[in-house]
C-alpha cells in the first residue's frame, strides 16, 4: 500500500505542461470559389493547403495556394517524356488548332482532366522570415487551357494568372474564350 501511496504523491505533484488555451487554426486554411466566365457557378476554387510540424497548432510550415477545378470544368494535359500527365503550357503567340487538338487526344498525347495548379507558397513560424508570397512557376505567371460545359456546345479557353508578394494569386483572367471546334488563338 504504501508503494501506492508514493507513486500517486509522485504522480500528483510531478509538473505537467500543456499548452495554454485552446488550439489555434492553422494559419493556411481554406479557400474560396472563382468566377472567370460569370457569375451563375464557379469555375474554379483557390484552395490553401498547409504542411506543418506536428506540435499543435503548428509552429513552423509552409502553406501553399492551388486552383482546383470545378467538376464541370477540366484542365488540358499532356504526356510529358516520363509517363506522367502534367498541365500542358501554352506557347506565348501559339495557336492550338482544332486537328492540332483532336490529332493529340485521339494519340493519348493530350487529355482533359480534372486537377489543380499549384500557384505560391508562404512559409511561416520559425524557420521563415517574412510573410510573402513565392511563385511556384519563377515567371511570376501561368497560362493553361482549360475546357468548361455550359449552355450548349464546351467552350474552351486561355486562362492565365498572375502572383503578387502580397496576396500570392493576384489575378486569374479567361483571356480567349471560343466554342469546341473553333480552334483556340492563344497569342496573347
Amino acid at each position: 500500500m504504501e508503494r501506492w501511496s508514493i507513486l500517486l504523491v509522485l504522480l500528483f505533484t510531478a509538473p505537467l505542461h500543456a499548452q495554454p488555451g485552446p488550439p489555434e487554426p492553422l494559419p493556411c486554411s481554406g479557400g474560396f470559389p472563382l468566377f472567370p466566365f460569370g457569375r451563375d457557378r464557379p469555375d474554379l476554387l483557390l484552395q490553401y493547403h498547409s504542411v506543418g510540424t506536428d506540435d499543435m497548432p503548428s509552429s513552423a510550415g509552409t502553406c501553399t495556394q492551388v486552383l482546383v477545378t470545378e467538376p464541370h470544368m477540366h484542365i488540358l494535359h499532356v504526356l510529358n517524356g516520363h509517363g506522367q500527365w502534367s498541365v500542358w503550357a501554352p506557347d506565348r503567340h501559339g495557336t492550338l488548332e482544332p486537328l492540332e487538338l483532336e490529332l493529340g487526344l485521339a494519340e493519348g498525347r493530350l487529355s482533359w482532366q480534372p486537377g489543380h495548379i499549384g500557384v505560391a507558397w508562404q512559409g511561416y513560424g520559425d524557420f521563415f522570415t517574412g510573410s510573402h508570397w513565392t511563385p511556384l512557376d519563377p515567371a511570376g505567371w501561368r497560362a493553361f487551357v482549360v475546357r468548361t460545359e455550359q449552355d450548349g456546345p464546351p467552350w474552351l479557353a486561355l486562362m492565365w494568372f498572375s502572383t503578387s508578394p502580397a496576396e500570392g494569386l493576384a489575378g486569374l483572367y479567361a483571356l480567349k474564350k471560343v466554342r469546341e471546334g473553333h480552334g483556340v488563338d492563344l497569342r496573347w
